[in-house]
């Protein structure tokens, strides 16, 4: 089994147009709108004993969360050959993420069963899919739980907001707005909903 570059449409939409499920925004069609925006799409294939048994599209988003490539509803793989091909293909985008010097890889592959990729983990944010997996290529992980205790210092956490935020949190406070932190989050999420609505 090899992962290559993608060069023909008509192959992989002949491989998109086979599949149960079709998502769009793996097509080769929206790559080329993703090319008319200024974005270059990133298309990889797996391919076994010459055929195509899977595709990939992914863009890269230079986000202020980090830098990183996005796969909107992908990778379409043929379920009779997911399990060899996956951990083949996620080696591919580690490496082209870390030559594009991204912090992470963002998968939202539209599968029905919830199935977990190895070194991966739920991602903290949504993209498109039901089943969103985030794969770090950092050893400092940005999104990884506090596991150290107490919570940082309110100064510290302003001096890493962007001088906007810092200057409107500082702003509402004069105000007459009061910033409380949550003891307990979930509790009080829905007088939180209810500020914003």
């Amino acid at each position: 089994m090899n992962i290559l570059a993608a060069t023909n449409p008509a192959q992989w939409d002949t491989f998109l147009a086979h599949q149960q499920h079709r998502p769009f925004l793996q097509s080769w069609t929206m790559g080329e709108v993703y090319k008319d925006v200024g974005q270059n799409p990133l298309r990889l294939e797996v391919r076994h004993n010459n055929t195509v048994v899977g595709i990939c599209q992914a863009t890269l988003v230079p986000a202020r969360r980090g830098r990183h490539l996005s796969i909107p509803y992908g990778p379409v793989l043929d379920p009779k050959h997911r399990k060899e091909a996956l951990p083949l293909l996620i080696a591919a985008l580690k490496e082209e993420a870390k030559k594009q010097n991204c912090s992470f890889v963002r998968l939202s592959p539209f599968w029905l069963e919830k199935e977990e990729i190895e070194g991966s983990k739920p991602s903290p944010m949504h993209l498109l899919a039901e089943h969103l997996w985030y794969i770090p290529l950092m050893e400092n992980d940005p999104w990884a739980e506090n596991k150290e205790g107490p919570m940082r210092a309110e100064e510290e956490v302003m001096m890493e907001m962007r001088k906007t935020s810092r200057n409107l949190v500082r702003r509402a406070t004069k105000d007459g707005v009061t910033i409380v932190r949550s003891t307990d989050p979930v509790k009080d999420l829905p007088g939180f909903i209810e500020l914003h609505e």
